[in-house]
């Protein structure tokens, strides 16, 4: 029997999403727990991997901590591993950020410990051939992929370590051995060894088994007793475990070692991460397993705004002349925005997205030279569609129109750094939908999904104005009539952009030779910062007395005026005329559908103004 190497890991982040209780709560039963455990068995050795955003937390509020580390360290029993600081895939970020992230986190590792590690934990295990020379550039030597990669790439010896480059620069790949970490923690830890024991049982050569844990499963009680046993246990088969650290490791082997080329990293192997981190699997209809794992930025219609918005920045900040602290300021707020949790699904990629949509709005204020910038209207693709949308960019807000439909998907207040728009259920908002007759506010929440196609009528652009700051939009589409009958009508769609509000506007011609009467409704969503509907006030003006308002629907609305608490926000909704209004809140999301009755004789017209103001709240 061939003595085994092994190495033992212990990787921990934090969300960007993650409130400080559960940090604290993470702390105590996890980090804190099994440190201790580390520093108190001086003859197993472990690698460690912590997120920038969880190590600055660390070093903040528990300096002793950092302490420990350093002193395992300098006693040789532990190492570090670097990494982009804020967790991004790393390869479908420009160069220029991979080495910035990668060079943040090496840097403020040296400046902690006095070392450089030359380690790197790739986020998600996400692999392309052009990382093997970033991350030479950047100064690292090794990392790790699973052994589903290796075997999916033609590598069949897996107890191995393997040489790859780019152009020229190698990196050397370690294999990980996740199903069998996983299989570790679910059984006694005398099945562990008594699976290392075969390993090495089935070859006279050196093997190597890598096995790496999740900081967040050593809270469970339990497992800490695992924990401490399996530690025991290693301790007790030091005559054929030899537990060694990757950079020693690298250090004492001699002769040459095998060179392999690998293959991309697939929608399956992003999805083993995530199951790993028992995240919930999108609820839409997911790429194939061995699709690219870049489907996964084009999964639903919000997931390719987001990935746009990270674009859209990046092209901002790159525009910087001549100021590098603003330029770095902008870039560290987009490398917050690109962490990968915000490319799933489910409340975790909800919360990441939600955050990073903070910190991008805070890149473009800062991208902005005071005195100097002026509002415009930009055609840009948005969304890597194949068609621009317009982009308008305010003092105060941002809008965001998109031809399908002519919605707004995306609306940025500035000064409190909040996207209106992003919701859950990622609704627009301006959703137009003509109504057959009978349909009540519950009809309509209840089968809005597929009603009139969910709105999106092939709006073309008929004119845009950036000195009047307005985008015009025109279409000959088939509607709903009242008897549910298919008409065609002619929409001109107007959004006109002002300094703290914008207008929207709507002129419906009847090109039929008959007459046709219609109930037009537009769906507008606003996110809001809380999750109760106490987070938010709403009052309205009406043309009668209160009586006129129910709980779900207004009669004769002419105004409403919404309050969001957290983000001290007024936002007010003017319509040119009297409309009925449905409201209804679900998920941070006020949903607002003012609507109207009218009939339209042969080329007759119809004009519906609404107008969207945002302010700070004036107590």
């Amino acid at each position: 029997m061939g003595k085994l190497k092994l190495f033992i890991g212990i990787y921990n982040s934090f969300s960007p999403s993650m409130g400080n209780e559960e940090r604290v709560r993470l702390y105590e039963n996890s980090l804190k727990q099994y440190l201790t455990k580390i520093y108190n068995n001086r003859n197993v050795k472990f690698f460690l991997y912590y997120n920038g955003r969880l190590l600055s937390w660390i070093e903040k509020n528990h300096p002793e901590y950092i302490t420990v580390l350093e002193e395992l360290v300098l006693r040789r029993q532990s190492e570090l591993l670097s990494g982009p600081f804020d967790e991004p895939m790393l390869p479908v970020i420009p160069v220029s950020d991979r080495l910035g992230q990668l060079e943040k986190m090496t840097t403020y590792l040296r400046k902690l410990f006095k070392k450089r590690f030359r380690g790197c934990w790739l986020p998600g295990f996400i692999w392309e051939s052009s990382l093997a020379s970033n991350l030479n550039t950047a100064g690292i030597n090794y990392t790790f992929l699973e052994v589903e990669q290796f075997e999916r790439s033609g590598i069949t010896k897996i107890y191995e370590p393997v040489l790859t480059d780019d152009q020229g620069r190698e990196l050397t790949i370690f294999p990980l051995h996740r199903v069998l970490s996983e299989s570790a923690v679910k059984a006694p830890p005398a099945n562990i060894i008594g699976s290392l024991r075969k390993i090495a049982n089935e070859s006279h050569e050196e093997r190597l088994v890598n096995l790496v844990f999740p900081g967040e499963i050593l809270a469970d009680g339990d497992k800490q007793k695992w924990f401490d046993d399996f530690i025991a246990l290693i301790e007790e088969n030091r005559d054929w475990i030899d537990c060694q650290l990757p950079s020693q490791y690298m250090k004492s082997r001699e002769g040459s070692w095998n060179r392999s080329y690998f293959n991309s990293s697939n929608y399956g192997d992003l999805k083993r991460f995530f199951y790993d981190k028992n995240d919930l699997l999108p609820d839409i209809n997911p790429p194939g397993e061995s699709d690219s794992y870049r489907s996964i930025l084009r999964i639903n219609e919000q997931q390719a705004f987001y990935y746009g918005r990270l674009n859209y920045v990046m092209l901002l900040i790159n525009s910087i002349r001549g100021d590098k602290a603003r330029k770095k300021n902008a870039r560290e707020n987009l490398w917050k925005a690109q962490n990968l949790y915000g490319f799933w699904a489910g409340e975790l990629a909800h919360k990441t997205k939600r955050d990073g949509f903070i910190s991008l709005i805070d890149a473009e204020k800062t991208t902005r030279e005071k005195g100097i910038f002026n509002s415009s209207i930009l055609e840009i693709d948005y969304d890597l569609d194949g068609q621009n949308e317009f982009v308008f960019q305010g003092l105060t807000y941002n809008g965001c129109v998109h031809l399908s439909g002519g919605t707004l998907f995306e609306l940025d207040y500035l000064p409190s750094c909040w996207n209106y728009c992003f919701n859950r259920a990622g609704r627009k908002s301006f959703i137009d939908n003509f109504l057959p007759a009978g349909y009540s506010e519950d009809h309509y929440l209840e089968q809005r999904a597929t009603l009139n196609g969910a709105g999106v009528y092939p709006y073309r652009l008929k004119d845009t104005s950036r000195d009047e700051k307005q985008v015009i939009l025109r279409g000959e589409i088939l509607v709903l009539d009242v008897n549910g009958d298919r008409v065609p009508l002619i929409v001109t769609k107007k959004y006109l952009f002002k300094r703290n509000w914008f207008v929207v506007s709507y002129q419906m011609e009847n090109k039929t030779d008959k007459q046709h009467s219609f109930r037009f409704g537009t769906e507008i969503n606003l996110s809001i910062t809380g999750t109760d509907k106490e987070d938010v006030d709403l009052s309205f003006v009406t043309s009668r007395d209160k009586g006129d308002i129910g709980e779900k629907s207004v009669s004769r609305c002419s105004s409403v005026m919404m309050l969001d608490k957290a983000n001290n926000t007024d936002i007010q909704l003017d319509f040119g005329e009297d409309m009925e209004l449905w409201y209804y809140f679900d998920q941070e999301t006020m949903t607002l559908i003012p609507r109207q009755d009218f009939s339209l004789y042969p080329l007759d017209k119809k004009d519906v103004t609404i107008s969207l103001k945002l302010g700070r709240h004036k107590t």
